[in-house]
């Protein structure tokens, strides 16, 4: 056992005296009412007020009612911080006034009167006689303080079951290392690393370090750093460095002591590594400095606080989290910047003992939701330690999916896995997923897309291949989000490498995949087997996940497209005999116009696909207030070289006219009106596609009293002013229709005004995104097209 397990160094333990300055011996008893029978926080803060307006002189002057005032305000204080450990709903509701009482210039007032009232002390002893510890009310103080913010912080401050003989000691001795702490605040923080400095002493410096650098600023929001009552970042990192390189930290020295010390030990190391990372980061600096003896030794004290050695198992066990937090556990992953400074830190997998990282980093994706904390906690966002150092984070998030490719592999059965393996690897997943969305709005790239989006290839794909009927939809549903937000060079080399791991077997799974959901769609047509609300899902997110990949140039080069249509088309003539449930239908037919959209490109490929008439059909049916099916069906329209018979492209003609319609009249929610603006120049695009099909479509499209009118109000839209009385909406879909609402008109014009039949516009290249659009479940796949010349 080192020597940070030990106590105070009082050798004369069993004989020594503490000399207690009562101060009620030198004043009567105050009648003032009890805190607890009036507002406590008006109580706290009138004792705080109290207590900094006291004048040093006064207390040497033995003024009887100012030491009065002052016990008053002790006992107040006291008893708020007793509420505190006991989980009284009165102390717990205003934490803020605990940050005022760490606040390093009332620290600074009490070290200040506590020497004062220490020099009393031992003035008021007898003659001849000698104490080996002298304490004051402030000490008492000094010593809750710390033990508070171990109940704030975790909890719970000492086991709930310790005999009041062992409580009585711990407080004792609390006392004597208050006691022997520095004179003035400022020196406190330099006792932690001085070895004049007993282990309990340490101890409570620590305790005290962290409620004015982690608690206070959590809690009230200020910035202990610029404080000069406190040792600032340079200095205090100075100190934790010199603590951390001559503590010997390993597991041998857990051996031989009880659980309560080695509990207590890691919560010390907990507290240290906190600090050690909010002094770091405060230092500003560009790079961290090469720390080896510094970084081991934090290395060391993680596995310690996180358990057994994980060196030697096997790396899968790097994502198996600790389920149920400790105190120590719960201080590290829920206080302080530790968790971004670690992932800053250790930024290279190829670190030895890095291991403890990755479980470090999954014990805490596990526990993101907060069910294990303690109500009133200030728990950090998650996004914004993620928004922290995004390339960071990604990173730290790419060693989880990492490990769970790898863990997916060994198991055989996705369904063996534990429950824990899926929440973690979900919450790791809803982080890519917020990490490319804010890069994505940001017009950045993240560092390292093209791996990250390999490992969600990967899992997607191993999900989906022979699971049970517990199918973790929602994990798949993130990770297809994350997929479209991809930018396309990413996402075509992740296609690639993919498709090279021989493990993952990437191509032959899809086939798999593909081959299962054609012989349920089979098996669903026998009585009493049709598809469940749960497997149409299954099928949408399986048919989302192919069409995802197909529309990359990557996907096109290394996946089939026969097989895909194959399944499109046994899929569409299930529908078209409409024996589903209409929640189940319109999910479905959704999937196949954007798979038909998206894959049907060449029709002079004499292959089995749905017919182009009944994919149309189905638009016509959703109707045309239904902006995604529209938007989709309108990337057909421009993309495809053969349009069908003049009928039914004279529907489509007003099914896309009637969209565009209500876009301009704003009949959309608010909620809709960005998608409207999104799809509106693909819609245009889409009727101008349609002026080129043959002669009788054309000549309906302007015979129709409708198409004037539609004219009308596109010309109305392009000509608007743009003043102050327009609302964004407006101006925003000016912009949008400016490359192609002249042309448009000019089109419609020229056919008007001429028997000719050559074609609007030459063949223009174009473009185009998948976008998830919505929340799991209600999420659907978008496909805006914009041409090259629109750009």
């Amino acid at each position: 056992m080192h020597g940070d397990d030990s106590e105070t160094d009082d050798s004369d333990f069993e004989s020594s005296m503490i000399a207690w300055l009562d101060l009620s011996s030198s004043a009567p008893t105050s009648s003032a009412p009890d805190p607890s029978t009036k507002n406590l926080c008006e109580a706290v803060t009138t004792a705080i007020r109290t207590l900094q307006n006291v004048r040093l002189t006064d207390i040497t002057a033995n003024i009887q009612d100012l030491h009065r005032e002052i016990l008053e305000a002790s006992n107040t204080i006291n008893k708020y911080l007793e509420g505190i450990m006991s989980q009284s709903q009165d102390s717990l509701e205003d934490l803020g006034l605990f940050a005022s009482l760490v606040q390093p210039c009332f620290l600074t007032m009490l070290f200040s009167q506590r020497r004062i009232f220490h020099n009393l002390a031992v003035k008021a002893l007898a003659p001849g006689a000698v104490a080996s510890t002298v304490v004051c009310w402030v000490d008492g103080l000094i010593a809750k303080f710390a033990e508070v913010t171990v109940v704030i912080a975790c909890g719970s401050s000492m086991p709930p079951l310790i005999s009041h003989s062992m409580r009585t000691q711990f407080e004792d001795d609390g006392l004597r290392a208050a006691a022997q702490l520095p004179e003035n605040w400022s020196l406190v923080p330099s006792a932690i690393s001085s070895p004049k400095s007993s282990p309990a002493a340490k101890r409570l410096a620590i305790q005290l370090a962290f409620a004015v650098y982690i608690v206070g600023p959590r809690l009230q929001k200020y910035d202990p750093w610029n404080d000069y009552d406190t040792p600032q970042a340079v200095e205090f990192s100075k100190i934790l460095n010199e603590y951390i390189v001559t503590i010997p930290v390993n597991e041998s020295t857990t051996l031989y002591a009880t659980q309560m010390l080695v509990d207590q030990m890691r919560l010390t190391y907990a507290m240290i590594i906190s600090l050690f990372a909010a002094s770091d980061y405060n230092l500003e600096r560009p790079a961290s400095p090469f720390r080896p003896r510094t970084l081991s030794g934090i290395l060391c004290m993680i596995q310690l606080i996180l358990g057994p050695s994980i060196v030697q198992e096997d790396d899968s066990t790097c994502i198996t989290p600790c389920e149920q937090l400790d105190p120590a556990q719960i201080l590290l992953l829920h206080w302080g910047d530790f968790m971004c400074w670690c992932w800053e830190t250790w930024n290279d997998h190829r670190v030895a003992n890095t291991e403890c990282i990755t479980r470090l980093t999954a014990t805490w994706l596990y526990h993101l939701q907060g069910a294990d904390s303690v109500p009133y906690q200030d728990i950090p966002n998650a996004h914004f330690v993620l928004d922290k150092n995004a390339s960071a984070a990604n990173y730290a998030m790419l060693q989880v999916l990492h490990q769970g490719v790898a863990k997916f592999l060994a198991a055989g059965q996705p369904a063996t896995l534990q429950e824990s393996f899926y929440v973690v690897l979900s919450s790791a997943c809803r982080s890519i997923d917020h990490l490319l969305r804010n890069e994505l709005v940001c017009g950045r790239k993240l560092a390292g897309a093209e791996i990250t989006a390999k490992c969600l290839l990967g899992i997607f794909i191993l999900l989906s291949v022979k699971t049970e009927p517990d199918r973790r939809l929602e994990l798949k549903a993130t990770i297809l989000e994350s997929l479209t937000m991809v930018d396309e060079g990413a996402f075509d080399k992740a296609i690639s490498d993919v498709c090279k791991d021989k493990k993952i077997q990437f191509v032959e799974r899809i086939d798999e995949l593909i081959l299962q959901w054609r012989r349920e769609l089979i098996r669903s047509t026998e009585p009493e087997k049709e598809l469940t609300d749960t497997q149409a899902e299954e099928l949408r997110l399986a048919l989302y996940f192919l069409i995802r990949v197909w529309h990359s140039a990557e996907g096109r080069s290394h996946v089939q497209r026969q097989p895909i249509l194959n399944l499109l088309a046994s899929l569409a003539n299930r529908l078209l005999k409409c024996e589903m449930s209409p929640q189940v239908f319109n999910y479905l037919r959704e999937a196949v116009v954007t798979g038909f959209c998206v894959l049907d490109t060449d029709p002079s490929t004499y292959i089995k696909s749905p017919k182009q008439e009944d994919v149309w059909r189905f638009v016509f049916d959703a109707g045309c207030s239904d902006l995604v099916m529209t938007s989709n069906f309108a990337y057909h329209v421009i993309s495809t070289p053969r349009l069908p018979d003049s009928l039914t492209c004279a529907e489509a003609w007003d099914h896309l006219r009637d969209a565009i319609t209500l876009i301009f009249r704003h009949q959309f929610m608010d909620d809709e009106q960005a998608i409207a603006l999104l799809v509106s120049l693909g819609i245009c695009n889409a009727m101008l596609r349609l002026l080129d099909a043959d002669a009788a479509t054309v000549h309906f499209i302007l015979d129709s009293p409708w198409t004037m009118s539609f004219c009308v109000e596109l010309k109305k839209v392009l000509q608007k002013e743009m003043d102050e009385s327009e609302n964004d909406h407006t101006q925003l879909l000016k912009c949008q229709l400016a490359p192609v609402g002249d042309v448009l008109l000019d089109a419609l014009r020229y056919k008007l005004d001429s028997d000719n039949t050559s074609r609007v516009r030459e063949d223009i290249p174009i473009i185009s995104r998948l976008i998830y659009h919505g929340q799991y479940p209600d999420y659907r796949l978008l496909l805006v097209s914009r041409t090259l010349s629109a750009n």
